[in-house]
């Protein structure tokens, strides 16, 4: 599934040049920094599905911030962020030493252009978008479709692409099935649990998916999160005598089709005892 993007229309120019068709606001250029003032508006594509399943789609609504970062060339296809104070290249990871322009509290109603500073002539930039939910979590895709690559020329007149791409990542499958182990027979010391995977003949136990309960905590319910689509599980319960022997074993297997929808179910087992 994809969404159709919004209709919204690239809009990069310079401040010293007008294009027609494109209206951008006149804003002065910033004192004390040398070079050029391009104005980047974003292409928005909702809904990037990367999992199986039926998930809630990201749209520009869930947008909060919209961050948007030149890179320079520096040879060899390879671009390094700018630092704002010199405008210069660097290899460096630390976000408050690099040049970006933040759009916060990003409103998808409006047609958002972010200005950026500082850029050269007879330069080769990447110009890259990230949106952040209300969560500062990264909600877009960070691979070449997430990026424009602009060419600063002598005539004030850059090279441009008609967009800005902004790709949403949707929700990430993850199911979620509750067991109630409604259990009747013999007494017992502890209860263990596991989940596994069923991979044609073979069992994989799925990661912090085991537990070990009393009697007293056996009676509660089992959820299992971040279950995954076209997949089946199985759940072994074995029920251990005060000795840590395995009186009784149970497995039950439940599948995972293409609804993320929370699934509970009722499992009865009567235990049986030991045999003589």
């Amino acid at each position: 599934m994809r969404f159709a993007p919004l209709p919204l229309f690239a809009c990069l120019s310079l401040l010293t040049v007008a294009f027609v068709g494109c209206a951008t606001p006149s804003q002065p250029e910033p004192a004390g920094l040398a070079g050029k003032t391009l104005l980047v508006r974003p292409y928005l594509i909702d809904g990037a599905l990367r999992t199986q399943g039926i998930v809630n789609p990201k749209t520009a609504e869930d947008i909060a911030v919209l961050e948007v970062v030149p890179y320079v060339h520096v040879g060899n296809e390879v671009f390094w962020p700018i630092v704002p104070a010199t405008g210069e290249a660097t290899d460096s990871t630390d976000p408050e030493s690099i040049l970006k322009a933040r759009m916060e509290g990003f409103d998808a109603q409006r047609e958002t252009v972010i200005p950026l500073t500082g850029l050269r002539p007879h330069t080769r930039y990447r110009i890259v978008a990230r949106a952040y939910d209300a969560q500062a979590a990264l909600i877009s895709t960070e691979d070449p479709g997430s990026y424009a690559e602009v060419s600063v020329l002598a005539d004030n007149r850059p090279e441009l692409p008609l967009t800005l791409p902004v790709t949403l990542i949707d929700t990430p499958f993850g199911a979620t099935r509750s067991i109630a182990l409604q259990l009747t027979g013999s007494d017992f010391f502890q209860l263990r649990a596991t989940l596994y995977t069923v991979a044609g003949e073979d069992l994989v136990p799925v990661p912090n998916g085991s537990v070990v309960l009393t009697p007293e905590q056996a009676s509660r319910r089992l959820t299992f999160t971040h279950l995954e689509a076209k997949t089946t599980y199985r759940l072994k319960l074995d029920a251990l005598d005060g000795g840590f022997i395995v009186m009784a074993t149970k497995l039950h297997d439940f599948p995972i089709t293409n609804d993320d929808t929370p699934l509970h179910e009722d499992l009865p087992w009567a235990i049986p005892g030991n045999a003589p």
